[in-house]
């Protein structure tokens, strides 16, 4: 049975107290028997420790009741002072688009793969007069409509202080590029498929999750998520070839798969290069260059802003550390 240190606490002095009125009660009695004769002097005497042992238990036990509310008292106030200290930091989407699929080079898997990327700019915004610190923004796309939805994480940015009431970046300033997810369109999810879907349900849906503290270390989390769906409806005849491309491409061009990663595993870095941008640009003849705009709109009842204790505000820092290194 797993017992609370304040009962813990209550249990041992209770404990004491009870040693101490059986020490007295006990005294008391020895001097009963080495005075068996009428002694008014030993009488008062034995009531008065027993009722200073008494005194002394109450005291105790209130004097401990005081402390544990006092120490409650400071904690809520700590509390409350860190909260009425919050943060509120949104993130708002400026900019949406698929890339045309190509060949790209991962040195983590030392591999070649064809496939494409989804693109999201967008910004940070404190709306409160109080600085928030260690901004971590984690973007995924998941793929809803099935039992098990795919999800398709990005790597997290950060932000080391977002002032009161400014925007990263700042407005004004027209030369700073703006943050972005990036996510990986492969032949193992159905992602540019979902977008020519015409139930809502099944469109791909961006989750935005914003985790930060404030100078006096309360942590908060921030969740959001947006719908997305193609520009222009004639974008779906590209996004079926797109798709198709991704699908094929590894077998039609097995043997120049092979040979441009053979000359990537034998170091020879300029003929690889020359050959990797050779294919690049035969691909582009196929899948053009131009990006393809996606539209977006904030899911209705989204928008949720929880505090974090330290220890949920460490795990949150755990998981979007994992997901970065995946």
């Amino acid at each position: 049975m797993n017992i609370s240190r304040r009962h813990l606490k209550t249990l041992t002095i209770a404990v004491l107290a009870g040693l101490a009125v059986f020490s007295v009660f006990a005294l008391i009695m020895k001097i009963f028997f080495d005075y068996p004769q009428f002694n008014p002097t030993a009488y008062i005497t034995a009531i008065a420790l027993l009722a200073i042992a008494i005194l002394t238990i109450v005291y105790t036990l209130m004097a401990s009741g005081q402390l544990e509310l006092m120490k409650k008292q400071l904690d809520e106030m700590q509390s409350t002072r860190q909260l009425d200290s919050q943060p509120l930091t949104v993130l708002d989407v400026s900019d949406i688009c698929i890339e045309p699929p190509s060949i790209f080079y991962s040195p983590s898997g030392d591999e070649h793969d064809f496939h494409t990327r989804i693109r999201v700019h967008f910004t940070l915004k404190n709306h409160t007069s109080y600085p928030a610190v260690n901004v971590i923004a984690a973007g995924a796309i998941a793929l809803n409509g099935s039992k098990k939805p795919t999800i398709v994480s990005s790597t997290p940015k950060q932000v080391d202080i977002l002032p009161a009431e400014k925007t990263y970046p700042e407005e004004d300033d027209n030369d700073a590029r703006l943050p972005d997810f990036f996510f990986r369109v492969d032949k193992e999810n159905d992602m540019l498929t979902r977008f020519q879907k015409k139930t809502a349900d099944l469109l791909p849906v961006l989750q935005a999750h914003i985790v930060y503290r404030n100078i006096l270390g309360a942590c908060f989390a921030v969740d959001v998520a947006f719908r997305l769906m193609p520009a222009k409806q004639e974008d779906e005849e590209m996004l079926k070839k797109w798709q198709s491309l991704i699908v094929s491409f590894p077998v039609e061009h097995k043997e120049e798969l092979e040979k441009t990663a053979a000359l990537k595993k034998d170091k020879k870095e300029t003929q690889w290069k020359r050959q990797l941008t050779s294919m690049q640009k035969e691909t582009a003849k196929k899948t053009g260059e131009d990006d393809l705009q996606v539209s977006w709109e904030r899911l209705p009842d989204s928008f949720r802003v929880k505090h974090l204790s330290m220890e949920e505000y460490k795990e949150e820092l755990e998981t979007l550390s994992v997901n970065n290194a995946r």
